[in-house]
């Protein structure tokens, strides 16, 4: 895939990455990925803050087609407690505990998910994009 204009460079870099196919979400398979821009072994806060901010670029972005704003962020927040992407001890109650690496594994899975499945095909007219 070859870089889309208009988008930042993390954001390209990602989406590469998440739309590789069986693409491991985990924590140190984000920091390898984002290691060709960034530092080698980027703190996992560092890893999620970048993550995050170039999910909410693609949310922001209509053209990715990712749906509404305000129930994706309610989705990325509850990821770790709720749906697919729960961290799957304990009964969900509020004396569970939970690492907080758990906590970040979930809302990084959730987000490169959608990264994943996001539209694409809106840069097919855009010249130099995809070949």
């Amino acid at each position: 895939m070859k870089a889309i204009p208009g988008i930042s460079s993390t954001l390209n870099l990602l989406l590469a990455f998440s739309k590789k196919s069986n693409a491991d979400f985990s924590l140190p398979s984000v920091q390898k990925a984002l290691a060709a821009m960034y530092t080698i072994g980027m703190p996992y806060p560092e890893v999620v803050h970048l993550v995050s901010a170039c999910w909410m670029e693609a949310v922001e972005n209509p053209n990715f087609k990712l749906g509404n704003k305000d129930a994706q962020l309610r989705d990325m927040i509850l990821a770790p407690v709720r749906g697919n992407f729960a961290v799957n001890t304990g009964s969900g109650e509020p004396h569970d505990q939970y690492s907080v690496r758990q906590f970040y594994e979930s809302m990084l899975k959730k987000m490169l998910t959608d990264l994943s499945l996001s539209n694409i095909e809106w840069v097919n007219d855009r010249e130099g994009c995809i070949g």
